[in-house]
């Protein structure tokens, strides 16, 4: 398993350079297709929120989740108020919570806790 540290480096790193990178990249640079569109939305919230639970383990890992979650939002929302060449879609919206959905169980999947979760639970 990769250790706390690295997720939580690799999770910052996402943040503040990857995160910027990818979503100005798209509709300027490298052209704008809804399907791959909406698969990096998913697959890049996804990482970050794998790596959030990884690094931050649970509670703070579900803290970072959220925030992920009102982060895509007001991506979003700032798309209809920035000249950007981006729009704002409900699609992207859907997307985001969806990848953060899918690497918060990934992780608790690959942590184990889910497993112990459903086994307590009945």
């Amino acid at each position: 398993m990769i250790p706390a540290r690295h997720c939580r480096i690799a999770f910052m790193a996402l943040i503040c350079a990857g995160f910027p990178a990818v979503f100005l990249l798209t509709g300027n640079l490298l052209p704008m297709v809804d399907v791959h569109d909406r698969l990096g939305h998913g697959a890049t919230y996804a990482l970050a929120s794998m790596l959030a639970v990884l690094g931050w383990g649970m509670p703070g890992g579900a803290v970072l989740c959220a925030f992920l979650v009102a982060l895509g939002c007001l991506i979003e929302v700032l798309q209809v108020a920035l000249p950007t060449g981006h729009l704002a879609e409900w699609g992207d919206v859907a997307a985001n919570i969806s990848g953060v959905a899918v690497g918060w169980l990934t992780a608790l999947a690959l942590t184990g806790l889910l497993g112990r979760r459903a086994a307590s639970g009945r």
